[in-house]
């Protein structure tokens, strides 16, 4: 099961710029915490992260389960709007 994650990440294409925005329009999410963020994670480990365990991102001050939540679920929108793309071309 681990490896089908890292392989379903790997068609997922999202600029620095594109992830950045993602995670700001998420209620509760600022500039703030979207600093505590990504000086956990680099672009790639946050990818990753977002795709096989969301948890982790508990783990970080201040980001709570309800925060990971809201998280997933913008990261879960995304990737639909990606696939569809996808398959539309």
């Amino acid at each position: 099961p681990e490896v089908s994650g890292d392989e379903s990440a790997e068609w997922i294409k999202i600029s620095d710029e594109e992830l950045e925005k993602l995670l700001l329009s998420i209620k509760g999410l600022g500039k703030k915490k979207l600093s505590k963020i990504l000086s956990q994670f680099n672009h790639a480990e946050l990818v990753n992260t977002l795709e096989i365990e969301p948890r982790v991102l508990g783990d970080i001050k201040s980001i709570d389960g309800k925060l990971v939540e809201k998280i997933v679920e913008a990261w879960d929108s995304y990737k639909e709007i990606q696939k569809e793309s996808l398959t539309a071309e």
